[in-house]
């Protein structure tokens, strides 16, 4: 029977930490951590780091040996969106464009549905948060 596989993503100020779990069992999880001193020279917009994060995200997957095929679904933290319904929501693009240009705070924790968002469309498969 195949594995449910699932990618967990929660960005943070100064690090990335992503999961994966097969059905309930976790297979690995990584903390990432960013010079916050390099970002903020490197990066003027909060938004400008979204390639260099996902990018970070395939690597270590394909470090790990996960390739992005045979994930089942995405999770991320949800970031700054304005108030919503309780559960798993699903990303979709107008909650990735309310949380790029109009969040309720600016946090790293909104770069994790978009950079989900990605992962999961190049595979067919769904995000939430």
């Amino acid at each position: 029977m195949e594995k449910f596989r699932i990618l967990v993503i929660n960005t943070c100020s100064t690090s990335t930490k992503i999961a994966v779990y097969d059905d309930e069992e976790q297979r690995f999880t990584q903390n990432i951590t960013h010079d916050g001193e390099e970002f903020t020279a490197r990066f003027s917009e909060l938004f400008d780091q979204y390639e260099y994060r996902k990018e970070i995200i395939l690597r270590v997957l394909a470090e790990k040996g996960v390739a992005v095929e045979t994930l089942s679904v995405v999770m991320a933290i949800g970031g700054m969106l304005p108030p919503v319904p309780a559960g798993a929501i699903e990303v979709n693009d107008d909650m990735c464009w309310q949380l790029e240009n109009r969040p309720r705070n600016k946090h790293a924790s909104s770069l994790a549905a978009p950079i989900a968002l990605a992962i999961a469309r190049r595979h067919g498969i769904k995000a939430y948060v």
